[in-house]
């Protein structure tokens, strides 16, 4: 079973995370949202396909 998950995190701000059996699929919060309200709308958005026309970027990173 696939699960939502909204939480609020030690600062006082609110992340996401989508899971299945314990193994995150997707997650979003690193800046963090201001409250509960907007980060389960961008989980919405994100899970409702609003963004699936978006550009793919990659990128390396280097150390």
């Amino acid at each position: 079973m696939v699960e939502r998950v909204v939480y609020e995190r030690p600062d006082g701000r609110w992340g996401w995370l989508l899971r299945e059996k314990e193994q995150v699929i997707a997650a979003d919060g690193s800046a963090g949202y201001l409250s509960e309200a907007y980060a389960r709308q961008m989980s919405d958005r994100v899970l409702s396909g609003s963004y699936a026309s978006a550009r793919v970027s990659v990128r390396r990173i280097h150390r």
